[in-house]
């Protein structure tokens, strides 16, 4: 179980798909190799073919082992492409029953093992060479060879077993190379879509706060006036802190984070994001809530409850501190674009903070 526990460990730490892949094509050509080396054995191939066979796979293992284990993966994947299709292939051909075994199938899974682990001029170049020397090495034993290999050793029995068993042992492993590899790209896809919307995430929300950033906020209110039928019924609130500076240099910015990620947490549950309202963070101690009313006392209700909820929050590391903001606040529908709504509702935030702070100025 440790060892099984080893190699998916292994496994799932090559993120690169294509080294995912070369580890499916080792798993399942050394269990192929394998299999090829107990069946020419029982098969009474004769225990030269037998051993070379398994020999071979030792030597494929070894190239695969040696190709993580050095960091030399492109290299070994090259090796053990022109090894497995050029060398090991060719010879389970020559020395097990040739045309009338069932060798030709296998060296049938070359062609899809090039596919799988070369790209570009190096696939082709491979190509090639396995097309020539597997020509070659089928032509072989017309020319009466036997001096060199003898293909008639199978029975008439054993060529049909021996078939079969090709048959199954190139049918298995293309089938489950090609499930192994999809279901490797298929993870691949889905941990790269993973990490698109995270990325897309970053690049809209605010780290300290968790609220969307001020790019979001435009890119919102760019659509919102760009369908001008849409915006009857929004309204903008800005938010600023009052003497914000002060809380920091009293109590420290550690104690102001907090102080902005309490309110951040105040605007977040005070909008509805499933009928177009949100919330943001403007800048230092700014904010902006994008609300959604019947009519403009409902929008000024839910400003008025975050201005009394932060008044009256107690703070436990400041007993005395008694956290205020001011607000501006806006009918979007007053506006004939973005730009003028935010200078509109940044005037009426001004007029809020130059008159006594802790209230709200708006304009219907």
């Amino acid at each position: 179980m440790e060892f099984k526990k080893d190699l998916r460990d292994f496994y799932n730490k090559n993120t690169d798909l294509n080294e995912k892949i070369y580890i499916n094509v080792i798993s399942i050509s050394s269990f192929l190799t394998l299999a090829t080396s107990i069946i020419t054995l029982i098969e009474g191939s004769g225990l030269f073919s037998s051993l070379i066979v398994f020999i071979s796979f030792i030597i494929m293992a070894v190239v695969g082992y040696l190709s993580f284990h050095l960091k030399k993966v492109k290299l070994g994947k090259l090796v053990y492409t022109y090894l497995f299709c050029c060398v090991l292939l060719p010879f389970i051909y020559l020395t097990c029953g040739g045309i009338d075994s069932g060798s030709p199938l296998y060296m049938l899974t070359s062609f899809f093992l090039i596919a799988l682990l070369l790209e570009g001029i190096q696939g082709i170049v491979c190509l090639v060479v396995t097309l020539i020397v597997h020509i070659f090495v089928l032509w072989l034993p017309y020319f009466e060879m036997h001096s060199l290999f003898d293909t008639s050793i199978l029975s008439k029995s054993a060529r049909y077993f021996d078939n079969t068993i090709a048959l199954i042992a190139a049918g298995i492993a293309i089938f489950c190379l090609t499930l192994m590899t999809l279901n490797a790209y298929r993870k691949e896809h889905e941990k790269n879509n993973q990490l698109v919307l995270e990325l897309q995430k970053t690049s809209i929300m605010d780290e300290l706060s968790g609220l969307y950033n001020r790019r979001h906020l435009y890119s919102v209110l760019f659509d919102l006036y760009a369908n001008i039928e849409d915006n009857g019924n929004y309204y903008i609130a800005m938010y600023d802190l009052d003497n914000f500076k002060k809380i920091n240099d009293t109590y420290g910015h550690l104690f102001g984070d907090k102080v902005l990620i309490d309110f951040s947490n105040k605007l977040r549950t005070s909008v509805n994001e499933e009928i177009g309202e949100l919330a943001s963070r403007y800048g230092g101690e700014e904010f902006m809530c994008l609300y959604r009313a019947k009519d403009f006392e409902q929008a000024y209700l839910k400003a008025e409850s975050i201005r009394t909820s932060l008044e009256n929050t107690k703070w436990k590391d400041a007993p005395n501190l008694i956290a205020t903001v001011s607000i501006g606040l806006v009918a979007c529908h007053k506006f004939n674009d973005m730009n003028s709504c935010l200078k509109g509702v940044d005037d009426l935030l001004y007029s809020a903070k130059t008159h006594g702070k802790n209230k709200i100025v708006y304009r219907k």
